[in-house]
């Protein structure tokens, strides 16, 4: 059957689906993109007005958009942390992984250390000590974690390296 045998109803039909597949496929990206970082942002500011719920429900939103969104990842580990929750840990490391800054390793490290997960906070400490193996906030975590793990001569090792760093 050729094109101009079709009715005006199919041709209609056709090029409308065409419009369609490349609106989605042109705008769709983007706008997932916008949405998510607004949701984001209005995740941030709940959490700081206290407002958990509504905070927690945002960066959800934006987790469904954007699974990697570092934003949303750090309201939802500050948001398990609040609730006691081990998840904490696994959000905490992926925000780490995702962003490579110091500030999200230790935290990652120090929530393993606080619910006890040992084998996250071995893996955590490694990576930790070998990255920033001169940092104070760095040596002070290895320390605690060492006292977890009831290895009181790394702890002091540890505390050592400190001193000799920062005096105070």
């Amino acid at each position: 059957m050729h094109w101009r045998d079709w009715s005006r109803q199919r041709k209609l039909l056709v090029v409308g689906l065409l419009m369609a597949i490349v609106t989605e496929l042109l705008f769709a990206g983007p706008f997932r993109r916008f949405q998510a970082e607004r949701a984001a942002q209005a995740a941030r500011r709940y959490l700081a007005a206290g407002d958990v719920r509504s905070a927690a429900l945002s960066a959800q939103r934006t987790l469904d958009l954007a699974p990697d969104h570092v934003i949303a990842l750090e309201v939802k580990a500050l948001i398990l942390g609040g609730f006691n929750d081990p998840e904490s840990v696994t959000v905490w490391k992926r925000v780490a992984e995702l962003t490579q800054q110091r500030t999200n390793w230790l935290n990652a490290l120090a929530s393993a250390i606080r619910f006890r997960d040992l084998n996250q906070a071995t893996n955590l400490a490694i990576q930790v000590e070998t990255r920033y193996p001169t940092d104070p906030s760095t040596l002070r975590l290895l320390s605690a974690y060492a006292i977890v793990r009831n290895q009181l001569p790394a702890a002091r090792g540890y505390l050592d390296r400190l001193g000799k760093l920062d005096p105070n």
